[in-house]
C-alpha cells in the first residue's frame, strides 16, 4: 500500500482547472494527490496547512530534545545571556561607541564585562554604585538574564528561561 493511497485524488488536467478555485482544497481534499501523466503522483496541499504540519514536528523534535537533556542542575553553563532596555538615543550612543572600536554592541558589552572580570581592583564598589546610578537615570536596565547549558540552543533557553518565569509568577 502506498502511503499516499488514502489522500483524496485528483487528475492532472482537474488540478490545473481547478487550482485557482477559491474553494479548492474544499472541494478536493488538503493535502490532495495529482496524478500526474509525466511525473507519476504528485502531492499538493495548502500553504497553512504545510506551516501547521511543519511547526508540529518542530515540536515534537524540540520536546524529543528537552527530554533527552540532563536537569539544570547536571548540565555546565555554556555563557549567559542579558537583555536589557534602553532608550533609542542611549542604544544609538552604545552602537556608536562600539562601531568606532570595530566592534558589535553584543561584542562591545562582552569586552566590558570581560574587563570588569579581569580587573575587580580597578571596579571598586563606589564605582560600581555610580556606574548603577547613572545607567538608572539614563533608563538602562536588566529586563532578564538566563543561562545557556551546553548542547541548547539560545531559542531553547530563551523559552526555558520564559517557562520558568511564569511559573515563578504563578
Amino acid at each position: 500500500m502506498n502511503k499516499w493511497d488514502r489522500l483524496p485524488r485528483i487528475t492532472e488536467d482537474d488540478f490545473v482547472e481547478h487550482l485557482e478555485d477559491d474553494n479548492f482544497f474544499e472541494e478536493y481534499g488538503n493535502p490532495v494527490v495529482i496524478q500526474s501523466k509525466e511525473h507519476g503522483e504528485l502531492v499538493c496541499m495548502s500553504y497553512a496547512y504545510h506551516e501547521r504540519m511543519h511547526k508540529g514536528i518542530e515540536a515534537a523534535q524540540e520536546a524529543a530534545s528537552e527530554a533527552s537533556m540532563p536537569a539544570d542542575q547536571e548540565r555546565e553553563i555554556d555563557y549567559w545571556i542579558y537583555e536589557f532596555q534602553m532608550p533609542d538615543e542611549e542604544k544609538k550612543k552604545l552602537l556608536d561607541i562600539a562601531a568606532s572600536l570595530g566592534m558589535t554592541s553584543d561584542e562591545f558589552i562582552q569586552a566590558s564585562f570581560r574587563y570588569a572580570m579581569d580587573h575587580p581592583d580597578e571596579s571598586d564598589k563606589e564605582a560600581k554604585l555610580q556606574q548603577i546610578q547613572r545607567a538608572n537615570a539614563l533608563g538602562i536596565r536588566l529586563v532578564k538574564m538566563y543561562p545557556v547549558y551546553q548542547g541548547e540552543t539560545e531559542a531553547q533557553a530563551y523559552r526555558r528561561a520564559v517557562k520558568e518565569e511564569m511559573k515563578r509568577k504563578e
